[in-house]
């Protein structure tokens, strides 16, 4: 009866058992080991992982500015094939005044090329990793403005208006990222706080193991983040526009925010 319930007994052999690692020590192995010990198919059962490392993102304070970035760190959350309303990874960021007068900010928000729609026609929905802002609070008139210009008709919801997307791409750390740049139209208040810029983001539905493995390859790695950076500036007497005076201090794409 031993050899018929046994599986793999064959005249006094046991068929080898398949060497598995967990897969938390994944990232720690070689590629050269890593291909000796798996199987392609094995590798491509690897999840990708979202984190968020807010003590790493810079804030830069001019004129006496105080801004402080409000983010809850992610350390690694699984990505997972999702929606705007399934397997969400919430990623609040926001900006707090901490200082005693008041002052316009702007928000710069990093994604490697590779996961946006890398294309100049901004289509979401290409994109295999998605970020969203939510359209009664993010988006409200008054909040945060992802357009290149003050006064473009932006709708209340809409993420732009008339002069379109305020974006530029940059090369950080040896990889090309898509970096876009979202402006609160109001001053903020000593003490006070914005909307959220964006609340969750989740990884595209239609992604494959596929996908995910030629990420890795050009990312060198299955934790991904989309980096931040804050700029804040006092309001000056003279109240210029928020967008007018960033950009004379700092035009988006001249100066790289993020190293």
């Amino acid at each position: 009866m031993f050899p018929e319930i046994c599986e793999g007994y064959t005249n006094d052999w046991y068929e080898p058992l398949e060497l598995v690692i967990p897969r938390v020590y994944h990232e720690k192995m070689s590629e050269e080991f890593k291909e000796k010990v798996y199987t392609k198919a094995l590798l491509e059962t690897d999840k990708a992982y979202f984190t968020a490392q807010p003590d790493q993102y810079k804030v830069f304070n001019y004129n006496g500015a105080e801004a402080v970035l409000v983010q809850t760190p992610i350390q690694k959350a699984p990505l997972l094939p999702g929606s705007k309303d399934k397997n969400q990874v919430k990623d609040y960021i926001y900006v707090r005044n901490g200082g005693y007068k008041s002052i316009y900010t702007r928000i710069h928000l990093a994604i490697p090329d590779i996961l946006d729609d890398n294309k100049p026609t901004f289509d979401a929905s290409s994109n295999l990793l998605h970020f969203n802002a939510d359209k009664a609070t993010g988006l409200a008139i008054g909040e945060w403005s992802w357009s290149k210009q003050a006064n473009d008709g932006r709708a209340a919801g809409a993420f732009v208006g008339s002069s379109g997307w305020n974006f530029y791409s940059m090369m950080i750390g040896g990889t090309k990222y898509a970096v876009y740049c979202a402006t609160r139209e109001t001053a903020l208040e000593p003490g006070k706080v914005t909307a959220d810029v964006i609340h969750q983001c989740y990884l595209d539905a239609n992604a494959t193991p596929h996908d995910i493995e030629l990420v890795y390859n050009e990312l060198k790695t299955n934790k991904w983040d989309i980096r931040v950076a804050v700029e804040a500036v006092e309001v000056p007497e003279d109240a210029a526009d928020p967008f007018t005076l960033f950009n004379s201090i700092c035009a988006p794409g001249s100066k790289n925010l993020f190293e």
